[in-house]
């Protein structure tokens, strides 16, 4: 439970963002990180058709969402996001740090708990890969920040990424089972907007929940924890971008 103090400060945050503001949330920077098989995950842009089922998944879940948001808004602890970076320059720093702002907004709202929850594959609600969870379980891990290679339940993203470049290949990002970091290719970072990016860092960092997607282009990788959940944070992530701007101009 969030002490009165801090439930206050966030019911203020909330009037205020309700009121057009943007909120700069200060984020930690933390080490830590995750995975499942001794595979290595990689992450490939989606097709046009894997967005467009995704598209349509999102537009089914928001017709059934629920209306009282100030009730959700002290359901649940307040989820940080921890950033590390190494190898990145000052213009990508920028930008990462933005997309963590992102995720922590979007993360924390009412919007991504309930496309979550009602998500839908083989027209039930539930994701591929699932690793036998419900969709609400599956909310639980990721708002809990129940990473696997760190114990405990800290309601926080660790969240540690490094840089590097690679020209002649499809792939955005990569991590693997048994360390806490994840690698995002400059090639597509630098052509991504902040949503975009926060999209890609969620997906990573889902491997590092303990989600996996299947290695190739099959029907139902979109459907996976992974790409779901980073394609819900990249497209409710894009409302908060003019924002963010504005308020970087203003500061």
């Amino acid at each position: 439970m969030l002490n009165l103090k801090r439930k206050f400060f966030l019911f203020f945050a909330y009037v205020v963002n309700a009121l057009g503001v943007c909120l700069i949330i200060p984020l930690l920077s933390v080490a830590a990180d995750n995975n499942q098989d001794g595979q290595i995950e990689i992450y490939q842009p989606l097709t046009e058709y894997e967005k467009n089922i995704l598209e349509q998944a999102v537009e089914d879940n928001q017709k059934s969402m629920f209306q009282n948001k100030m009730a959700f808004f002290f359901e649940i602890p307040y989820f940080e996001v921890a950033l590390t970076l190494t190898n990145f320059t000052p213009i990508r720093e920028r930008k990462a740090f933005k997309a963590a702002e992102i995720i922590q907004q979007v993360l924390n709202s009412k919007e991504f708990k309930e496309q979550l929850i009602n998500f839908t594959y083989n027209n039930e609600k539930q994701f591929a890969n699932n690793e036998d969870l419900t969709n609400e379980e599956i909310y639980e891990k990721i708002i809990s920040g129940e990473e696997v290679l760190i114990s405990g339940l800290n309601y926080q993203m660790d969240l540690v990424v490094s840089s590097y470049y690679k020209k002649f290949t499809s792939t955005v990002g990569y991590t693997y089972p048994n360390i806490n970091k994840i690698y995002v290719n400059a090639k597509f970072y630098d052509h991504y907007n902040p949503a975009q990016i926060a999209g890609n860092f969620v997906h990573e960092w889902c491997h590092k929940l303990g989600f996996i997607h299947d290695y190739n282009r099959t029907a139902r990788r979109a459907y996976s924890v992974p790409y779901a959940v980073g394609y819900i944070v990249e497209k409710l992530g894009e409302k908060y971008l003019d924002n963010l701007d504005r308020e970087e101009e203003f500061n």
